[in-house]
């Protein structure tokens, strides 16, 4: 029993530590990298808002992390969570969640940017060893 309290203090310890909490040792080769979206609403209410992220770790795919997709304006926006194929990239089409004036419901006269992290959760661990990755942003324009 004893040697459960001693496991539990080093555990509290480590995840106490800034480095277990950005998963990053001594340095960080993870990049997560979005590009700029355009969307045409092509005079419809709402549209899809296609999204993708790519994941490298010191250059090579990182297959099986979730990323997390956020819209980002007068207040973020969560959009959901997709996982990375073979090639590295998370795929997520936000259905039918951007109009001209909002985004998943919320109201905003513009949506400029969005951005993309992977999430602290991973069930692999190369993902895991990925989670040190800076948050990604880039542009997206909405034309009704």
């Amino acid at each position: 029993m004893r040697n459960h309290s001693k496991l539990a203090a080093a555990l509290a310890l480590v995840l106490a530590s800034p480095a277990a909490l950005s998963g990053c040792g001594m340095g960080c080769g993870a990049e997560l990298s979005v590009e700029p979206v355009t969307i045409v609403g092509h005079g419809r209410r709402t549209v899809d808002l296609p999204l993708e992220a790519r994941l490298t770790n010191d250059g090579d795919l990182v297959v099986g992390a979730k990323v997390e997709f956020f819209a980002l304006g007068p207040n973020g926006v969560i959009l959901g969570t997709a996982t990375t194929g073979s090639d590295g990239v998370a795929r997520l089409n936000a259905r039918n969640v951007l109009g001209p004036d909002s985004i998943n419901g919320r109201q905003a006269p513009t949506w400029t940017s969005y951005a993309a992290r992977v999430s602290i959760l991973q069930s692999t661990d190369a993902a895991a060893d990925a989670i040190c990755a800076d948050q990604a942003e880039a542009p997206f324009k909405f034309t009704p």
